[in-house]
């Protein structure tokens, strides 16, 4: 395809191999045109995850790959053709069993035939080579399979992609190895070669993957290719049952068995067809047992006793408890009537033993991903993330047990794909272009398609295209602006930087009493299991800056000295309290730098330095006493002012009982104009102000934000009702709120000309 002659397209040292070996037999400029085969497929190529390397079989001799001897043009996948002879034969028979009954009465007269038919049957199991556009290309036996024997309800064939080349070899890697990765003391990645991270894997002699699970674009054909798949493994097994269960028991009926499943088994070729019991339109099952007739004849050796059926319903009580061989669990990610995480540690089981280590079948979990709260899309996200191919478990398995696979949609994405499979992702050639009549890649075809929705504010078609059609892992699980209103753009921007480019900006440690002497000295340590998270560590000229005032009379009491910051706290309400998801409440804290005008006065808000969360926290510790000294060495750090959840008044008690009544924060009330006695805010009153001031910080400030772990409660809260389940982003609120008295007072304080002028801008939504 355009390439020059008398330029190689292998190294020099494969040419000369290949010269040698089968330069008497081809063309010289033709072998020119050949490549070298891939030593592996790699999967989940993506900042955010592990690369996947497959390695993939050696090469036979090149003389024997289909294809050898053309120009490399003219190497594209073929469909194979029935035999004419055994075509005819098939045509004029009423029954299968008048087929086989023919061939084995004349097996000298179809001895090409019947060798053709085990050949077909071998390269299901052991896979097929041929060369695409002069590389040595292997085919997975379950894409050979699909793509020659498979036909859809409209009696189309699949077309070659090479995208569904590594999909068909992930499946199977996940189906069948035994090994994990080689892990070193400190529990880091050993690798045999680093630059490319492939790492060292060791065999642990048994399976370790239950299945994959698949977060991709829509319409790629994995349900198809899953299903096929089963197809083949359940009639090459005795006594295995196969079962489909999907986002509802209509959509696994309708949608996977009868349009897929069904389909797929009525245009098979005769002797991809057991001997069944089932009609040409069964009503829940196909059954490979003999008929009633047959078994009367005491001809049940025949039959394989295997069956492929479906869940009426998306929850898992119709599979439960029976043993399954493989099971395709489609459209977790819009699964909305069950949650998913847990539906996969009850079916888990259906496919293996001894609490999953001990694996007999597999689960393919494929989808694309519904709205992250509403429509299943939370909890098949929390599946993905326990079933990265990196993090494995002693045992050699995932947290999940399944192994996330991810594919950007500019691979193969329909209108896209060259004359020999390939994905066109960037630039086309001149070929490509011709070829499929346009002048973009899928990738900025995919990327203009979504700047106009940003230009035009469609936030949620914006949101829901990234998910249709992700050019990255995380954008699988993109959500719109739920009743909050928060940027998401913004969000998911900031987080994709902190993740990879600016993951370092904030470390995770402990603050601590230095000799463990309460009241002495609060220092900071890193800790990568610590329970804060900062993005700014203060001078010690600049920390526990602490006076004493005589308060009441002749109590003395702690003050901050010239604070700068504001805290906030959410405490948990009590010792078992359990959100609405379900999870125990946990403890946030949060500081936040207040705008310092001797520092970005007159700075663009891009470049300010102040005005942004420095501390997050969001903890359970054993002991309520031990939650709200951490935010007292928090406050004593910074010298902030703590403002509290004041419904709650632990932290205003804890604070006043031990003398550090002068670092609480209290609001006036704007009824009475009075100072209220209760520190902090109302919660339950202020609710949509607290929002607000999120909401107004993430469309002006997110793009300095550092604490990730706020931002993602920013992105999952999808409606004020939440807010219970989110103790982070609740202190973060409550800390914005707190900051006004600080901004207005140096409003307030300013002369008269400076109200209204660019330099006090930034501050006047306050």
């Amino acid at each position: 395809m355009g390439r020059k002659k008398n330029v190689l397209a292998m190294s020099e040292d494969a040419f000369r191999r290949a010269y040698d070996n089968y330069g008497k037999e081809i063309d010289i400029n033709i072998l020119k045109q050949y490549k070298e085969a891939d030593e592996y497929v790699c999967l989940n190529e993506d900042r955010m995850l592990h690369p996947i390397w497959i390695k993939l079989p050696s090469p036979p001799p090149l003389r024997e790959i289909e294809g050898f001897g053309l120009p490399a043009a003219q190497q594209k996948f073929q469909y194979v053709e029935m035999p004419e002879r055994l075509q005819a034969l098939v045509d004029k028979s009423e029954k299968i069993e008048d087929i086989w009954s023919e061939l084995e009465l004349n097996q000298i007269k179809y001895k090409e035939e019947i060798e053709w038919i085990s050949s077909q049957i071998r390269k299901i199991l052991k896979g097929h080579w041929l060369f695409i556009n002069g590389k040595p290309t292997y085919l997975d036996g379950w894409h050979y399979g699909y793509l020659n024997f498979w036909r859809f309800q409209t009696k189309g064939r699949p077309e070659y992609r090479d995208r569904n080349r590594k999909f068909f070899h992930a499946l199977r890697y996940a189906y069948t190895t035994t090994e994990t990765i080689v892990y070193n003391d400190e529990g880091k990645i050993m690798y045999k070669d680093v630059e490319r991270k492939i790492p060292r894997m060791r065999d642990v002699g048994r399976k370790v993957f239950l299945g994959i699970i698949y977060p991709k674009h829509r319409r790629d054909g994995a349900s198809n290719q899953c299903l096929c798949a089963a197809y083949f493994e359940t009639i090459y097994h005795f006594g295995k049952n196969s079962a489909i269960i999907s986002m509802s028991g209509q959509h696994a009926e309708n949608a996977l068995f009868r349009e897929i499943a069904v389909s797929g088994w009525k245009q098979m070729p005769f002797f991809f067809k057991p001997v069944t019991k089932s009609n040409e339109n069964p009503n829940d099952a196909i059954e490979f047992f003999a008929p009633r007739k047959r078994a009367d004849q005491a001809k049940t050796s025949q039959e394989l006793g295997s069956k492929i059926f479906f869940s009426t319903t998306s929850d898992s009580t119709q599979l439960d408890g029976k043993k399954i061989f493989w099971m395709l669990c489609d459209e977790g990610g819009k699964t909305k009537d069950v949650d998913v995480y847990e539906r996969h540690q009850q079916l888990k089981e259906c496919v293996a033993q001894g609490a999953g280590t001990v694996i007999e079948g597999f689960m393919p979990m494929p989808s694309t991903v519904g709205e992250m709260e509403g429509s299943g899309g939370r909890k098949y996200y929390e599946l993905c993330e326990d079933s990265k191919w990196d993090e494995r478990l002693p045992t050699g398995q995932t947290q999940s047990g399944l192994m996330l696979i991810y594919m950007p949609a500019y691979e193969g994405l329909e209108g896209y794909i060259d004359e020999f499979g390939n994905s066109i992702v960037e630039n086309p050639s001149a070929e490509q272009k011709d070829y499929i009549n346009n002048e973009l890649g899928a990738k900025e075809y995919l990327q203009t398609k979504k700047e106009e929705l940003l230009k035009k504010g469609n936030m949620e078609k914006y949101a829901e295209l990234c998910r249709l059609f992700p050019e990255s892992y995380i954008e699988c699980f993109r959500t719109k602006d739920g009743e909050i209103g928060f940027n998401l753009k913004v969000i998911n921007d900031r987080i994709d930087l902190l993740t990879y480019e600016e993951k370092h900006v904030a470390r995770r440690g402990n603050f601590y009493w230095n000799d463990k002497k309460r009241d002495s000295f609060v220092s900071w340590q890193d800790d990568p299991d610590g329970k804060w998270l900062i993005s700014q560590i203060l001078d010690a000229s600049a920390t526990n800056k602490v006076s004493k005032k005589i308060v009441a009379g002749n109590i003395i009491q702690r003050f901050p000295v010239d604070p700068k910051y504001t805290a906030s706290a959410d405490p948990y309400k009590f010792e078992n309290a359990r959100s609405a998801m379900n999870k125990l409440s946990k403890g946030g804290g949060s500081v936040f730098w207040d705008y310092d005008p001797l520092i970005d006065q007159d700075k663009p808000i891009q470049q300010w330095k102040s005005h942004r969360f420095v501390c997050t926290y969001l903890e359970r510790p054993k002991k309520k006493e031990e939650y709200k000294e951490d935010m007292l060495m928090m406050c004593v750090y910074y010298g902030a002012k703590m403002h509290p959840e004041a419904e709650l008044p632990d932290i205003q008690e804890y604070f006043d009982q031990r003398g550090y009544y002068g670092y609480l924060s209290f609001d006036v009330d704007p009824n009475t104009n009075v100072r209220r006695t209760q520190a902090g805010f109302l919660s339950r009153t202020q609710k949509k102000e607290l929002f607000d001031k999120l909401r107004d910080y993430i469309e002006e400030h997110g793009h300095r934000e550092c604490h990730i772990d706020f931002l993602k409660q920013c992105k999952d809260i999808q409606a004020i009702e939440q807010m219970t389940d989110y103790d982070l982003l609740v202190a973060c609120g409550g800390a914005l709120l707190g900051t006004r008295s600080y901004i207005n007072n140096f409003i307030k304080s300013q002369p008269e000309k400076k109200k209204t002028g660019k330099r006090i801008y930034p501050m006047r939504r306050y």
